[in-house]
């Protein structure tokens, strides 16, 4: 809850300008109609095979557990956006990239392009390399630019699964921050905390100043265990399938990645 509070608060006070034809029988007359009906039959079979898949892939789009569903429908909003109309992601994109340069001079900031939800517009990472700043995700939807800041650097994300951990440890605590996109916005999808009862006590932390686990909790409900923890998390987000942002280039060289797309 600590961080979740100081992720809210840092987020609330961020002002930022960025943005199928059978072939027919000949032998008789009835075996043509026999034919005739019977590729029919197949095509309409297989025409609404492939209207359910179509339902399917946009409804959902990809494999979730029930909890993630619900999770995601019930979401708060995360982040913000600039008020602004673009033409397309790449504009926008582009202009987000001025915005952090300029308004935040004071930090030396690399980028990522990476796939977050099921679209094919990838998402902008901006990575301040500051653990106080944390990163930028920003995310292009129907003409607006959409904005999260991430509660430190560490974050993994499942590619094409739409969710996003970000990871950190803060005042005696580990934390799981998941963000997600709905409707193109940023999203808290749930939030989870393994930490100290006590994070202002010497004894509360081991001899390499690690905190000694004795709390656990998920959206604010207490948890028993550290498996409980974990099963918990894995209901919103397989771990094993999650990777990390490793190719972080500089201003030039993502504006090259941007534009080349275009052609």
């Amino acid at each position: 809850m600590k961080k979740k509070l100081l992720s809210i608060i840092l987020v609330g006070t961020i002002c930022l300008s960025f943005a199928a034809c059978g072939e027919k029988s000949k032998k008789t007359e009835q075996e043509s109609s026999d034919a005739s009906t019977e590729t029919s039959s197949q095509a309409k079979e297989e025409e609404v095979k492939e209207d359910a898949d179509a339902v399917v892939d946009v409804i959902e789009g990809y494999s979730h557990t029930p909890e993630y569903d619900e999770a995601l429908a019930n979401a708060d909003v995360y982040g913000g956006t600039d008020g602004k109309t673009y033409d397309d992601y790449k504009s926008a994109y582009t202009a987000a990239i001025a915005d952090v340069e300029a308004n935040s001079p004071q930090y030396s900031f690399t980028y990522s392009l990476i796939y977050v939800n099921e679209d094919d517009i990838p998402e902008l990472v901006c990575n301040s390399n500051d653990e106080t700043f944390g990163v930028y995700l920003i995310s292009y939807h129907e003409g607006s630019l959409n904005y999260a800041l991430t509660s430190g650097t560490e974050f993994t994300y499942i590619e094409k699964e739409n969710i996003v951990d970000n990871t950190g440890v803060v005042l005696g605590a580990y934390y799981d921050n998941l963000l997600a996109i709905r409707d193109g916005q940023w999203v808290l999808l749930g939030y989870g905390e393994k930490g100290t009862s006590d994070p202002w006590a010497e004894d509360s932390f081991d001899e390499n100043g690690e905190p000694i686990v004795d709390t656990w909790t998920w959206d604010d409900d207490y948890l028993k265990n550290d498996a409980d923890y974990n099963a918990t998390l894995e209901l919103y987000y397989a771990s094993d399938a999650a990777k990390s942002v490793d190719n972080y280039v500089s201003k030039d060289e993502i504006l090259k990645q941007i534009n080349g797309e275009q052609e």
